[in-house]
Order: C-alpha cells, then structure tokens, then sequence
C-alpha cells in the first residue's frame, strides 16, 4: 500500500520502517487492546506516516527560499561535449557578425554585446539619437538572428550528412 501511494521504493522502505516502529511503541505503550485491531492499526498509522511524508516534501514558496550570493547553475563545470558545443557557437556567431553587410551593424553588436559599452556611449560614438539607437540595434539583431539561423541550419546539415555516410549499413561501412 505505501508503495502505490508512493511509487518511490526508497521512501516505501523508510515509511514502512516508520510504520513497524510506531506500531511497536503502540503495543508497548497498550494502545492496541484488541489483537485483531493490529492489522487496522497498522494500516491507519501507514496511511498517516505517508500524509505526514508528503506534506513535508511540498514544495515550497519562492519567498520562503533561502537567498543564494551566485546562482546555483554556475557552481556546475560544463561537460566536454556543453564546452565543445559552447566554443563552436561561438565560432559561428563571431563568423556571422564578420559576414554582416553594414559596418554600423558590426561596430553596434561588437560594441554592445561583446565590449559591454553603453547605449549613451554607443550613441555618441556612431552619431545616433535614441530613437535612431533603438531602430538600428532591433535590426541588427535581427539580421545577427536570421543569418545565425540559417548557418545552424547549414551546420546542422552538414554534420546529419557526415553522421548517414559515416553510418554502417546492415553492418557494411557506406563507403564500400
């Protein structure tokens, strides 16, 4: 029964533990009067012992979450295939912000997403007024985005097709 309720062997084997004690400290103590009653009893007080559980593991409120200084996601070291796909991505982006057509695009995303300049900053040096600022920048991303796509895309193909001729077929090698 604690494991339907559960579905966690682990939990089940701890709860039922709990249980056996908790029904031994009653026949110690004589709460259970009747031997035929122990069977009920111990049923009723697994039941409990799981509500019990289950109410201590809900999940708790995010106002009630202690503060953290870093998020935990940077404690975690990248694996070596999330490092290798990080630097290849990175490799492409720097590609396509080299392939965009307009210097202004460039010198704008170079200097807002990769020197961290300031828009006011950005704005003097290219000779922008903010609403000028804002209409450039939505379209330079947009052109980053739609170019960047299309270069995945590229990639991704490349590698599909790498990855079917490089696959046996019915155990011969597809080069034969």
């Amino acid at each position: 029964m604690i494991l339907r309720m559960t579905r966690d062997p682990t939990l089940t084997s701890d709860l039922t533990q709990d249980v056996l004690v908790a029904v031994v400290i009653a026949l110690r103590e004589g709460r259970i009067r009747q031997p035929e009653a122990l069977a009920a009893y111990m049923h009723q007080s697994a039941r409990h012992i799981v509500y019990a559980a289950h109410r201590r593991a809900q999940p708790m409120a995010l106002a009630e979450l202690p503060e953290q200084e870093a998020p935990m996601w940077h404690d975690r070291q990248l694996t070596p295939l999330e490092q290798c796909e990080e630097d290849e991505l990175r490799r492409i982006a720097h590609e396509v912000l080299a392939e965009l057509p307009a210097q202004r695009d460039r010198d704008l995303l170079t200097g807002f997403y990769i020197d961290g300049a300031g828009k006011s900053e950005l704005m003097h040096r290219l000779e922008l007024t903010a609403d000028q600022f804002d209409k450039v920048i939505f379209r330079a991303r947009s052109r980053m985005r739609e170019r960047l796509r299309e270069k995945l895309q590229e990639t991704g193909d490349r590698v599909r097709e790498l990855a079917h001729s490089a696959l046996p077929m019915r155990g011969i090698p597809r080069s034969e």
